[in-house]
């Protein structure tokens, strides 16, 4: 997808100086496009993670609750807290995952424009 829009925004410049008015406007909707596309991407990712979260609460949950021995407070709390900050740590997956992707497209054509 990162491709796709940066081959848009190459071509930027001299449709600006040179495109006309329908040209400018189709460009701009397929720039709109493209980001929208990124943005659902994006949410998909970040809903899934979401999944995998409850799941992996409600395991924890499950697991805790079927301990052979009753677990303290203390304890319950600890992995909750572990759990919690592990999550807050995978939130930020989906936006890196992206970011690397846009750095690799951009790599690559570097390296072609290089060659």
């Amino acid at each position: 997808m990162n491709k796709g829009l940066n081959n848009r925004l190459e071509s930027e410049v001299a449709l600006l100086s040179h495109g006309k008015a329908g040209r400018v406007r189709r460009h701009f909707k397929a720039l709109a496009g493209w980001r929208i596309k990124l943005s659902d991407a994006e949410s998909t990712a970040f809903g899934l993670m979401e999944v995998l979260v409850i799941v992996l609460f409600v395991v924890a949950l499950w697991r805790v609750g079927n301990a052979e021995e009753t677990p303290q407070a203390g304890d319950v709390f600890a992995i909750f807290s572990y759990l919690w900050r592990f999550v807050e740590s995978l939130d930020q997956a989906p936006v890196l995952i992206q970011k690397l992707a846009k750095l690799r497209d951009l790599d690559r054509r570097l390296a072609s424009v290089a060659a």
